[in-house]
């Protein structure tokens, strides 16, 4: 860290952006937001595109916390960042557009910018393209194509060397796409077995919707053996996510010794997810 600090003391940009992220993440040194903020700013006005990405999204981050939409210079050098090509700048802009929250809704930009990150291989991109497709929002709807997207990036996440770039994010909602997807037969051939194994892959990568759904499927006894402890568990861990439909499990302590109960609490349970889950897609 010493000598990155002397590197990035001489003006050098890449050490600078090094040293922001290291206040930023508390790496080595106490995080500090204002002091990342500052590197980042030195070595984006040097032009470096990651260090613009990075001190807009703290702008951004700092000027939602205190109102509706982000601040005129976060959208400046995510704007900046993205021109240069960096594709985690395209998607955030494309996210910026798409919400609002850089001005008003433009969802014919957003789309521009999220076809550019995708293009350049990104996950977030490619996931948040696919799910543009399937949904028709910003694109036209295209529900196999965005079912092939979600299937390649199931391909790059078993691929020998593990793709840095598909984070547990990334990784958690394609598998709780391709669960629905599978268990339902939505444009694609029903295929329970496949689907539960997408659906268990979601929930322990932490997906909440899919950790209920699964709590649920444990408490009815479809598609894994009946079992009211296994459902009440997940069912705990979507709660401790906050997921609303799983909250009830605190009060459902009982279900666990009652297996009647528990199917009877699982269906109803099960209903609520499924239209939360065609609701999301």
């Amino acid at each position: 860290m010493v000598w990155l600090r002397k590197a990035a003391d001489q003006g050098h940009a890449d050490a600078q952006c090094f040293v922001g992220q290291c206040f930023r993440d508390g790496q080595g040194v106490d995080l500090d937001v204002e002091q990342a903020a500052a590197w980042f700013r030195k070595a984006a006005e040097q032009g470096m595109a990651e260090a613009q990405f990075h001190l807009g999204q703290i702008l951004n981050s700092q000027s939602l916390s205190v109102g509706p939409r982000a601040s005129p210079e976060a959208v400046k050098w995510i704007r900046m960042a993205a021109e240069q090509g960096y594709a985690l700048a395209q998607c955030g802009l494309a996210e910026l557009h798409l919400n609002g929250d850089g001005g008003e809704m433009d969802l014919k930009e957003s789309a521009a910018w999220i076809r550019k990150a995708a293009a350049q291989g990104l996950p977030v991109a490619v996931h948040t393209m696919a799910m543009m497709l399937y949904s028709g929002i910003g694109l036209s709807q295209d529900r196999p194509e965005a079912v092939r997207l979600i299937a390649q990036l199931m391909e790059r996440e078993h691929a020998a060397t593990k793709d840095k770039d598909m984070t547990e994010y990334v990784r958690g909602e394609s598998h709780a796409f391709m669960a629905q997807a599978l268990l339902t037969g939505q444009d694609v051939a029903m295929d329970v077995r496949a689907g539960m194994r997408h659906l268990r892959l979601a929930a322990e990568l932490h997906h909440a919707l899919s950790q209920t759904r699964l709590g649920g499927l444990y408490l009815v006894g479809e598609g894994v053996p009946q079992d009211s402890r296994k459902g009440i568990t997940w069912l705990r861990r979507a709660a401790a996510q906050g997921d609303p439909m799983a909250e009830a499990s605190k009060k459902l302590e009982f279900a666990a010794g009652s297996d009647g109960l528990g199917r009877m609490v699982g269906k109803a349970l099960l209903e609520a997810v499924r239209g939360d889950a065609e609701a999301q897609c």
